[in-house]
């Protein structure tokens, strides 16, 4: 999988207004440059392991955030499926780095 999961996330964080731009997913989720997903995209490359970490871990604040800010249980449960399939996605790449 290349850029497709990153990808999946930037979409639903959009969709909910979470960000409002690719840019703002870029620095403020992944801490990459603004170009980040068109890079990777253009390249055929995957995601650093950094940039999957820190969009997991920006996951975890914005879900305590709606929690803590009252959301509606199903806004905080759709969020926390991503959140999930996410996770696997990281585990499977760290799984395949330590198989090389």
């Amino acid at each position: 999988m290349t850029e497709k999961c990153i990808y999946e996330v930037y979409q639903y964080v959009k969709s909910i207004g979470a960000v409002n731009s690719q840019r703002e997913f870029c620095e403020q989720w992944l801490c990459r440059s603004e170009c980040y997903i068109r890079t990777i995209r253009h390249n055929g490359t995957q995601p650093s392991l950094d940039a999957l970490a820190a969009c997991a871990r920006r996951l975890d604040v914005y879900i305590a955030e709606l929690e803590t800010a009252g959301a509606r249980d199903a806004d905080v449960q759709s969020l926390r499926i991503v959140q999930d399939a996410f996770s696997k996605h990281i585990s499977e790449r760290i799984y395949d780095v330590e198989k090389d």
